[in-house]
């Protein structure tokens, strides 16, 4: 199996096509959900339009085989196992030495409170079983701190200094 070298979840992945550097923007460890207060916790199902992508970089180990084909995913689970949200497996090889693989989900889901997990799972192609590499931690809460529904209107409230 080849070697993980990075896993995360970020808001950006810029690749630089001059010498091939990866930059990973806005590394994500908590996302803050603004509720009104008096409003009632998000439906089942519920996720915020959030651009953020999960990121993977592997090295072949020695004596690996550079021409092995794997397969990856990214799954997001509640901090109750519930999963939440998949990824498209991608395939990849390490006939480069390493590999870098990263997916794009459009929204993140919100629904329960807590620590959320990202999991990377991998496998060789072919085999049946994955085989889990890494569980990024994302906590989600909600805060009712600011906002106030009146009449079906969110209003931010002032604060007194």
């Amino acid at each position: 199996m080849p070697r993980l070298l990075i896993f995360a979840a970020c808001q950006k992945v810029l690749l630089s096509k001059e010498d091939n550097t990866i930059s990973l923007i806005s590394i994500i460890q908590q996302i803050l959900v603004g509720l009104p207060e008096g409003a009632p916790e998000p439906p089942e199902r519920t996720a915020i339009p959030m651009q953020w992508y999960a990121f993977s970089e592997w090295a072949l180990d020695d004596g690996g085989d550079p021409s092995t084909v794997y397969e990856q995913q990214f799954s997001v689970y509640t901090a109750d196992g519930e999963i939440a949200a998949q990824a498209d497996m991608q395939e990849f090889s390490l006939k480069a030495g390493s590999h870098r693989v990263y997916a794009k989900f459009a929204a993140f889901p919100v629904w329960k409170t807590g620590k959320y997990s990202l999991n990377l799972n991998m496998r060789q192609k072919g085999e049946s079983e994955w085989h889990n590499f890494g569980r990024y931690p994302i906590e989600v809460r909600y805060s009712h701190a600011d906002l106030k529904l009146v009449d079906g209107v969110v209003t931010l409230q002032e604060q007194a200094h």
